[in-house]
């Protein structure tokens, strides 16, 4: 029931919008050569290229969305 009326309150708070942006970054949990120690996160699947920074990472890719008026959607 909280949750309903926080989302009806960001309703008519929150200005209409049209355009959304979307970014994604690394979040390096480790370096990739200490990775078969992290505690973390365990497997392969943590690990990751960024390629517009030529980057070898082991950790998590963030994504976000924000509309025109910069909030987080």
């Amino acid at each position: 029931m909280q949750f309903f009326l926080l989302a009806e309150i960001n309703k008519i708070l929150r200005p209409p919008t049209k355009y959304f942006a979307v970014d994604s970054f690394p979040l390096p949990a480790c370096h990739k050569a200490r990775s078969y120690r992290c505690k973390l996160y365990q497997g392969r699947q943590f690990l990751g290229y960024c390629k517009s920074k030529k980057l070898n990472f082991f950790g998590l890719k963030v994504h976000i969305v924000v509309n025109e008026h910069g909030v987080l959607c």
